[in-house]
This record gives structure tokens, sequence and C-alpha cells, in this order.
């Protein structure tokens, strides 16, 4: 797929996604919007807890982006790994290997014992088409001066990608719009 064909279906797909947000904008409804996924029931910005709040309905889940010391964007709510894994210290200070060793789940309930820490990749493929994504980007994951694989990138290069595939694996029309 050429560029410019990839860039206006990822044009089609934002516009469906506007028109989505546009509809839930418009309408009178409460959202339901799933804070870092179902957290009542699952440990909090898990697969666990996204794969429950679409389960039950949800319209929109959010959830926090921060960066490893190898810049993978991974979703965690503090910046700190004390409170919801096995782990302790920083989140930056650890590449994403590490990271995915730990455990998410079992300071929630042993039901999780396992859960691990996702990668914002893992999330976007799991979810994309099928939920609307607020990702908050904590303030050390977005690009500085000199630093240009912030989230932001990393978002676009992956939304890139799932426009490929989704091209590839389910062609539609593109209608200029």
């Amino acid at each position: 797929m050429s560029n410019q064909a990839a860039l206006d279906f990822l044009r089609i797909k934002m516009m469906a996604t506007f028109k989505t947000l546009k509809g839930m904008l418009d309408s009178d409804s409460p959202w339901v919007v799933a804070h870092r996924g179902d957290s009542r029931f699952c440990p909090e910005n898990t697969m666990s807890a996204f794969r429950s709040a679409m389960e039950k309905g949800a319209e929109m889940i959010e959830c926090d982006i921060h960066l490893s010391r190898d810049r993978i964007p991974v979703v965690i709510h503090d910046s700190s790994l004390d409170r919801t894994t096995n782990g302790s210290g920083n989140i930056v200070e650890r590449d994403f290997k590490e990271l995915s060793q730990l455990d998410c789940g079992s300071w929630f309930s042993d039901q999780f014992s396992g859960e691990t820490l996702p990668k914002l990749e893992q999330l976007l493929e799991e979810v994309s088409g099928k939920i609307l994504l607020n990702l908050e980007i904590k303030s050390k994951a977005v690009e500085s001066e000199g630093k240009t694989d912030g989230v932001e990138s990393q978002v676009v290069k992956w939304s890139m990608h799932l426009v490929f595939r989704s091209r590839c694996l389910s062609p539609v029309s593109i209608i200029p719009v």
C-alpha cells in the first residue's frame, strides 16, 4: 500500500471514529468510560480489565502510558512499579523485557496472578475498531527536543500498521471525502 493510500485509509478510519465520537457527543445519554479498564473487578490497566470493559459494553477506555528505559510505551498509571506490581522502582529505570516479567495482578486478587504489564502496541491491537481510547500520556513519555520516539510518534506508527493490516485482511472501499 502506498503512503498516500495508507493516509487516505487512516483519514477514513479517523472520520468513522469521529462520527462515532460525534454521535456520543450529540447524545443525551451519559458515556460509559472504563477508567483504567474495568478497574473495579480487574487489576487496573491490564488486558483483563480492558477485555472486561469491552464485554460489559463500555464505549471508551481511559488508560495511562509511560515509557520504559528502552522507550517502549507501557500501559500503567503510576510512574512507580510499587503499588500495582510485584516490582519496585520507576518504570523508566527498567527495559520492557524486565517489566514484562513482573506480576501486575496478584496485588488485586489471586485470580489475576500472572497478569503482565501490557505494551501500548498490545492494547491497540486488541481494541482496534472495537472501542474508543483515551490515552493519558504521562509527561516523561512525550517527545522532547532531541527525542522523536515519544508515545505520539509510536502511536502514529502503530496506527499505520493497523491500517495496513486491516486493509490486507478486510479490504474496504476508499471514498475520497
